[in-house]
């Protein structure tokens, strides 16, 4: 025997024939049997709950988004996967989910897949930076105005240059390459509510020329009026100095001592590298099979670099610039000494100094009462001598202005002459440790921590 199915609704109207033969059965069944368990499967991750739904007679494929829930935009194609074909085979259709969506009728077992529209449709972004009050990215509008950027933006602050701006605009080439190109924008002569932006255009509004933030400049010690400045760019040292009531009766301007953030960096920087090449080089040579047995002179050299790296802890660089003051400040201002001003610069005027300090390997560092009749050599035996660590070849004094000379770099290679303020450097002795080839680095660690001490305690500078 042999089953056929057909549609009976087909043969009621004529619209399909089916021959009947003697003995054929002919079951009709009820709708209930057949539908009882039908259902329908939405997908898409635009829908709160997708997944299986009971079926029913007249279901659209609204209903079946309704009954799923909607969690976020839905783009208006929708697609339907039906079984309910002539050969039973599955057919995809797609549908306007605007113009169709509560008219088509589902049939059991089909599929309906939403899709989100903003993974079909990408958002594309639009940016403006600068002198606005919340320069910010945000999602492109289609024939979205530079004047409504703008307004998005939170408007002009007050330091903004409304004569013109600047747009970065993307764009791909035949070869399918990414391109951009700089749009310069009059903003006064140009409506700024019909110049168009295009998707990923970057907006640049910006500040006034020479509108710049609060500069200041701290003035210490032996001025009429010391405290924090504001100053102008191109503002010179000079002009701050008349504005902070010249110098006192008793400032010591020779001493004075000028330092720059700028240079601090930099000087911080080179002291630490210096400083971690002794560190290494030091370990390198303690693990050394040769020196696993310390000689005396040895020992004597390692501690000697590790008193450097102690020390060098205590003098971080103050970013001073040696600087000739004249008291008067009238002639001081055809100097090359009337420096241009930078952001957190400091000067310090100590008051009249009567020492002069000996700082490093003596017995007694110490500061002593300036004596016009007393050399280097006066002044180291006023500290009780040389301690054996010494290196006595490269003893130098730092002037109190900042500038610094070895003590045999007189005229004629004579004893330079010792002034108020000045500070006598004793060098440690690291010959032991040339091999190591860091007297370079222990150079430049010594000559920093001395400039800074020479600074703190000879000065009176805190750092």
């Amino acid at each position: 025997y042999s089953t056929t199915s057909f549609n009976l609704l087909q043969v009621l109207d004529g619209s399909k024939k089916v021959e009947l033969k003697p003995q054929d059965q002919i079951f009709i069944f009820s709708r209930n049997d057949i539908f009882a368990n039908a259902y329908i499967t939405t997908k898409g991750s635009a829908l709160i709950k997708p997944g299986k739904l009971q079926y029913y007679e007249g279901m659209t494929i609204q209903d079946a988004i309704n009954a799923s829930g909607v969690a976020s935009v839905i783009d208006d194609k929708i697609r339907v996967t039906t079984y309910n074909t002539d050969d039973f085979m599955p057919k995809t259709t797609f549908y306007s989910l605007e113009k169709e969506a509560k008219k088509i009728v589902i049939n059991p077992y089909d599929e309906i897949e939403v899709y989100d529209f903003y993974a079909l449709n990408i958002l594309e972004n639009i940016s403006i930076s600068g002198e606005v009050t919340n320069p910010n990215e945000f999602f492109y509008e289609k024939g979205m105005s530079l004047k409504m950027l703008l307004d998005m933006s939170g408007g002009f602050t007050n330091k903004a240059y409304t004569k013109e701006a600047e747009i970065v605009r993307y764009s791909v080439d035949a070869k399918q390459e990414r391109k951009s190109e700089v749009v310069k924008v009059d903003l006064e002569t140009n409506d700024l509510d019909k110049l168009i932006l295009y998707p990923n255009d970057e907006v640049k509004i910006f500040r006034i020329p020479n509108w710049n933030d609060k500069r200041k400049i701290t003035l210490k010690g032996a001025v009429k009026f010391p405290g924090t400045y504001v100053f102008q760019s191109g503002e010179k040292l000079s002009h701050v100095l008349e504005r902070a009531g010249g110098f006192t009766e008793d400032a010591f301007v020779d001493g004075a001592v000028f330092t720059r953030e700028s240079i601090r960096q930099n000087q911080v920087e080179q002291y630490n590298s210096s400083l971690a090449r002794i560190k290494q080089q030091l370990a390198i040579f303690n693990a050394m099979p040769a020196n696993a047995k310390t000689s005396p002179t040895a020992l004597q050299g390692s501690n000697a670099l590790n008193e450097v790296i102690e020390e060098a802890k205590k003098y971080q660089p103050i970013g001073r610039i040696s600087i000739n003051i004249d008291a008067n400040l009238t002639e001081f201002k055809r100097s090359e000494f009337d420096l241009v001003l930078q952001d957190n610069d400091m000067i310090v005027i100590p008051e009249m100094i009567d020492t002069v300090t000996v700082f490093g390997e003596v017995f007694n560092p110490s500061s002593f009462i300036y004596n016009s009749e007393l050399d280097t050599e006066g002044y180291v035996s006023l500290a009780s001598g040389y301690s054996r660590a010494a290196d006595t070849d490269r003893v130098y004094v730092i002037h109190a202005d900042g500038t610094s000379e070895p003590i045999d770099s007189g005229l004629f290679g004579g004893e330079i002459t010792i002034k108020k303020g000045d500070t006598i450097v004793v060098p440690i002795y690291i010959q032991e440790y040339n091999n190591l080839e860091i007297w370079d680095s222990v150079s430049k660690i010594l000559s920093n921590f001395a400039l800074t001490a020479a600074a703190v305690n000879s000065l009176g500078i805190t750092k």
